[in-house]
């Protein structure tokens, strides 16, 4: 690299943060391992897994052109070593474990004519609690961020210290563009695949997935599997669940319970609490002033094989419904309300993840039309907002301020801005030449990006104050006859009623 190449790489922080990050979480042999763990019976040819996720991620990076034009560009600098056609190909087919039916071997990198899956775009079979590609490289690869993830985060109440916390929930995969020609005659919405998504509360990471190929289906059948592939990735303290009410049901319970782990839904009627009329109800405040009261009791009748003995906590809003939390974390004391109260509230943190991948990283467009292909964007898609939430840190960091008062939006628009400049300015050699440098450890790379964002601050960045609710919209009132002036009405001169049908009267 000469001189002006080099100044170039100098005067674009945020793309040099964003491009380290993703080399340091994706190397290519990090890569192959995940594909030879989760390929199933599929095998590679000309394009290897680790091409493939890079022209992906330059893809969804650098959002100016359309992902079609991005792969004739990448098939014209070499960076696709195959025709446009065989990376659709290898996207429509990316693999999940199929346990329904038995796979074909197709290769993962070339379509062949006499392959079903690619005549007719359907899935080569059904997914269901099995692991996928997506999945390992979402999990892996975030394994890795976080090593590397800065100090500042979005602290729980000191009384959690001793558990790691996590949120979960599921999302359907929606904006599927109709290209499959068993789709093109349908009308309505069309699903992608289905995914529950498991959030690390204090980081704002997604740490793990589990995919089903039917975007119908229910979110309680992945519950098991996204909580497995955390407890491989985690050890050390116990966890806490964090779920809505649809995961407060006796089936599920056991699984978050088990391996030492506490859970902290909210209560859904549907399963029964008696209440235990040997301990007193205990009343109290949050720390917004809210009443709430505890009691303590069973989940399920005597006679259910799975019945739980867990502490119920009710939040008494004002002129909204009751939140209803129940916990197996008993002791009031080690555990006050109020702070499972303030835990459970950070719950919304994994609807505003969703919004933001839908939004911020254009989850919208969907580049493949198969459940496979869904899948895959989507998690591409949490892999990319792990990697900008991580930059917003050390940008926090930097600051000395909450990363939450960060707009990701307007940070993530300034990278694309910067990525778009180093991709105009800098081959895909040079790029690899910058980044082989020796920054390669975990220390390193902290030094690295503490020392090359420390001075990266743009005001624009800073969330806007929330506005205060709005006043009480006024009545309307209807000028009879229906028009005055301007001069009337300020003299007060006009007839106004709150009769539409007075208008013309």
């Amino acid at each position: 690299m000469d001189a002006f190449e080099r100044e170039v790489c100098q005067r674009l922080p945020l793309a040099d943060a964003v491009l380290r990050l993703l080399d340091f979480c994706t190397p290519d042999d990090v890569l192959n391992d995940i594909f030879d763990r989760y390929r199933g019976r599929s095998y590679t040819d000309i394009l290897k897994f680790p091409q493939f996720v890079q022209v992906i991620a330059d893809t969804l990076l650098v959002r100016q052109r359309s992902a079609h034009q991005h792969f004739h560009q990448a098939h014209t600098q070499g960076t696709l070593p195959t025709c446009v056609e065989a990376l659709y190909g290898k996207l429509r087919r990316v693999p999940l474990t199929l346990i329904h039916e038995p796979a074909l071997t197709v290769p993962f990198g070339l379509p062949g004519r006499s392959d079903p899956a690619c005549l007719c775009g359907n899935s080569i079979g059904t997914d269901k609690l099995g692991a996928c590609i997506s999945q390992g490289l979402l999990g892996e690869a975030t394994n890795r961020l976080r090593q590397v993830f800065p100090n500042a985060t979005e602290p729980l109440p000191a009384s959690l210290d001793d558990l790691d916390v996590f949120a979960f929930d599921g999302k359907k995969i929606k904006f599927v563009a109709k290209r499959l020609k068993l789709l093109r005659v349908l009308r309505g919405q069309i699903l992608g695949g289905k995914l529950l998504v498991v959030a690390h509360l204090v980081t704002g990471l997604a740490v793990a997935i589990q995919a089903d190929a039917d975007g119908e289906a229910s979110d309680n059948s992945l519950v098991a599997g996204a909580v497995a592939s955390v407890r491989q990735s985690t050890t050390g303290k116990p966890r806490l669940w964090v779920g809505d009410r649809l995961f407060c049901d006796p089936q599920q319970i056991p699984v978050l319970k088990a391996d030492s782990d506490h859970f902290l839904p909210r209560y859904q009627s549907k399963t029964h609490f008696h209440r235990d009329e040997k301990r007193a109800i205990r009343t109290g405040v949050d720390s917004r002033g809210v009443p709430y009261t505890e009691d303590w009791g069973w989940l399920g009748a005597v006679e259910h094989p799975r019945r739980q003995y867990v502490r119920r906590i009710t939040l008494h809003r004002v002129n909204a419904d009751a939140i209803i939390l129940v916990t197996d974390l008993l002791d009031q004391a080690a555990y006050p309300a109020a702070d499972l109260l303030e835990t459970y509230l950070r719950r919304w943190d994994i609807e505003k993840l969703f919004q933001r991948v839908t939004e911020v990283f254009d989850l919208r467009h969907l580049i493949g039309s198969t459940p496979q292909a869904t899948v895959f964007q989507a998690a591409f898609c949490f892999l990319l907002s792990n990697v900008i939430q991580t930059v917003r840190g050390y940008v926090a960091e930097a600051k000395t301020c909450r990363p939450e008062t960060i707009s990701t939006q307007l940070l993530f628009e300034d990278a694309v801005e910067e990525l778009t400049s180093w991709h105009k300015f800098l081959s895909v050699g040079q790029t690899v030449e910058w980044l082989g440098s020796e920054v390669k450890t975990r220390e390193q790379v902290m030094a690295y990006l503490r020392e090359r964002l420390a001075k990266t601050w743009n005001a624009r960045w800073l969330k806007a104050t929330p506005k205060k609710s709005p006043k009480k919209k006024p009545t309307t009132q209807y000028l009879k006859g229906g028009h005055s002036s301007v001069y009337r009405i300020q003299r007060g001169l006009h007839e106004v009623s709150s009769d539409p049908a007075q208008v013309n009267g």
